[in-house]
């Protein structure tokens, strides 16, 4: 807030204050969604793995065991989490720039 007013203060119109916080948490979501995306597919795909090497060494395991039921629409679906990510944090950064900047008249 401190630092909207500052920005204010000195002139700065408010689309351009708003443009600059959105594009911050654009660049950081974006890192931070596809990163986790990254995480998210290792860790998945780990498990398949282990699953399999499990089932290989014992017959008799649950079919649970058997690995994921998740097809490639599926995975083309989760793709799109972080795209909506970001859309989300930058559309929010900016109308928070945008209401804040209302409040300081």
């Amino acid at each position: 807030h401190e630092a909207i007013e500052l920005l204010h203060l000195m002139g700065a119109h408010d689309a351009y204050i708003a443009r600059q916080f959105a594009r911050l948490v654009l660049l950081r979501s974006i890192a931070g969604a596809f990163g986790g995306m990254v995480v998210a597919l290792l860790v998945f795909f780990g498990l398949a793995l282990s699953a399999q090497t499990n089932i290989a060494v014992d017959s008799e395991a649950p079919a649970m065991l058997a690995g994921p039921l998740l097809g490639i629409s599926d995975f083309a679906l989760l793709t799109f989490l972080p795209v909506a990510i970001v859309a989300v944090a930058t559309v929010t950064a900016w109308w928070t720039v945008m209401r804040a900047l209302r409040g300081i008249v």
